[in-house]
């Protein structure tokens, strides 16, 4: 048996994009109140999952909702079948408009399902995809890729928001965050949440990069966590791909 551990401390997301970026033949076992569910990878994608007798891309969906249980992941098992076309950056900004209908019941969600992969053209430079992703996200306002100088590499702003304001405080707080996490030897740092009176403000470390991270916030009134979570790591391993090194 492999990598073990419980949804609290590694969410369903978080294992998907880990295991993906892996590029592993793998797969997840995922157990929660009373259900198994199965998740198969290949060639950096989720190519099969299955629970009970459902299979493909609604078990998912339905699983990404999942925030208790315990999961052991396998090295090496083949997929029986192939009953997933989508990639996975594609399923998880689905799950991320299906998470943000079910939580808010919001009549003017419109976040779109998206395949990356299928983007014309795909953004290449840093301020279009911040761009880009300004416009999935329910309630933004500010989002900015900062190192951990302080200093922005790129920023987008839909309202008052300073965002070079904003990161200049956070990149200290983010440090003294990580200094302690550190000290305390709890494992990598991936992401911070604070929530204000007025935002969620949520700041997502570039896969491996550790010196520069995606900072959004999002209005609490139109935006929800679960969706600003799941469309900042998406973005973030986009970034991560065409940052200046």
């Amino acid at each position: 048996m492999g990598l073990q551990g419980n949804l609290k401390e590694m969410s369903v997301a978080d294992l998907i994009q880990h295991n993906c970026n892996d590029n592993k033949i793998a797969r997840l076992d995922i157990h929660h109140a009373g259900q198994e569910a199965s998740l198969f990878f290949a060639a950096g994608n989720v190519v099969h999952a299955s629970l009970g007798k459902q299979e493909g891309e609604e078990v998912v969906y339905q699983i990404l909702a999942w925030e208790e249980g315990d999961f052991s992941l396998t090295q090496g098992i083949q997929a029986p079948r192939q009953s997933i076309e989508r990639s996975w950056s594609g399923l998880l900004m689905e799950g991320a408009k299906r998470l943000d209908e079910t939580d808010t019941n919001l009549q003017n969600s419109t976040i779109d399902s998206i395949n990356l992969e299928e983007v014309k053209p795909m953004a290449q430079k840093m301020d279009e995809i911040l761009q880009e992703m300004s416009s999935e996200m329910n309630g933004f306002v500010a989002g900015a890729v900062c190192g951990m100088d302080g200093m922005n590499v790129a920023q987008v702003a839909n309202a008052k928001l300073n965002p070079e304001a904003m990161t200049a405080q956070l990149t200290i707080f983010l440090k003294l965050a990580s200094s302690a996490n550190n000290k305390s030897g709890m494992g990598e740092m991936e992401d911070v949440l604070l929530q204000t009176e007025k935002y969620f403000i949520m700041n997502v470390f570039l896969p491996g990069d550790e010196q520069h991270y995606l900072m959004t916030a999002v209005d609490r009134k139109t935006g929800s966590i679960g969706n600003q979570r799941l469309i900042s790591k998406v973005y973030a391993d986009r970034l991560s791909k065409v940052i200046p090194r």
